[in-house]
């Protein structure tokens, strides 16, 4: 893997001074005359990550300041170490607010320059942003399951250490536009076009609206997380005498999906019913699948995970209308 550095300095001189000097040490070099030109050129798919950034501070358009918020809001970003280049005053004190990983003072000797690079090198940038990613992940898997036990403490009681479901009828249809509207900020940033589909006008379905509400928002989270454009498809109908809930990807780029998830990997995958292809590169938290079969279970619903023969995967909520007995048994 080629060793690569990013100069992000508007004296066009300096900058390519800089730039042969590192190149007859072997690097390659990426040059950009502002913070602008550097976000532009670090994010080019067809580009290796760099495993360094040597940064100006005072630039036209977008600054060193404004540059290094940037990257810092952006976790496969962060992780490049940063070395301010700057002839303004402390710049030792402005280098540790900006939380770069070191600083040159100008004037410098190219040696001093040379030697700086060598010591705060970044040998793997894509394995770096790689764990970045991973933590981020972990950290998403946490929160969302935190906010799937407080929903759970609010809206159902526990009796007997089980859940107990408030069965009242309700529109699956309308619950599933509704939480549509809630995921379209999410969608939107990924790129992602949600979609309901109901072909038929549906009865009522018998059962506790806020605890299907929980499944139904993990499965359209996660659906939108994996992806990065194209579509997240919400089919609601009415078959084998249950209501059926199916989200299902079309098109856009799968994220860390290499293949068609198993009925297998679907049953023991670790997070609540979300990104189930991170189980393949980061360990899961075991928690939250507990909880979402716990809500299955006090729904008398189920989840079925069908392939088509694109490769895609649809996960299907299932719930069956109530027997006499469990209409009479809930009321």
């Amino acid at each position: 893997m080629n060793k690569v550095i990013l100069i992000v300095e508007d004296e066009s001189d300096l900058r390519q001074t800089l730039a042969r000097t590192l190149e007859l040490e072997g690097y390659d070099v990426i040059e950009a005359a502002n913070g602008d030109e550097a976000i532009d050129k670090l994010r080019q798919k067809e580009r290796q990550r760099p495993n360094m950034i040597l940064m100006d501070l005072m630039m036209p358009g977008m600054d060193g300041w404004s540059l290094r918020a940037e990257l810092l809001r952006d976790p496969l970003l962060a992780q490049i170490p940063v070395v301010v280049v700057s002839g303004g005053s402390n710049v030792p004190r402005v280098a540790k607010s900006m939380r770069a990983t070191a600083y040159l003072e100008k004037p410098f000797t190219m040696e001093t320059f040379v030697k700086t690079v060598q010591d705060n090198w970044l040998e793997d940038a894509d394995q770096a942003a790689h764990d970045a990613a991973v933590i981020e992940t972990m950290s998403g898997v946490v929160h969302r399951l935190a906010d799937l036990i407080e929903s759970l403490l609010q809206q159902a009681p526990i009796v007997d250490d089980r859940l107990m479901a408030t069965i009242e009828p309700f529109d699956l249809a309308a619950l599933a536009l509704e939480l549509v509207e809630v995921h379209r900020p999410l969608a939107e940033k990924n790129d992602v076009e949600l979609r309901v589909i109901a072909t038929e006008e549906l009865p009522l379905l018998p059962g506790d609206r806020e605890l299907v509400r929980l499944i139904i928002d993990n499965l359209i989270r996660g659906a939108v997380n994996l992806m990065n454009g194209g579509t997240v498809e919400l089919a609601v109908y009415h078959d084998h005498d249950a209501h059926r809930l199916g989200v299902r990807n079309v098109g856009g780029h799968p994220i860390n999906v290499s293949e068609p998830l198993t009925t297998s990997e679907a049953q023991n995958a670790s997070e609540p019913i979300t990104s189930l292809s991170e189980r393949r590169t980061a360990p899961g938290v075991g928690l939250g699948l507990s909880l979402v079969r716990e809500i299955l279970a006090s729904v008398n619903g189920r989840l079925e995970l069908q392939t088509d023969l694109e490769g895609g995967n649809t996960f299907v909520l299932v719930l069956p209308e109530l027997t006499a007995k469990q209409w009479a048994k809930a009321n």
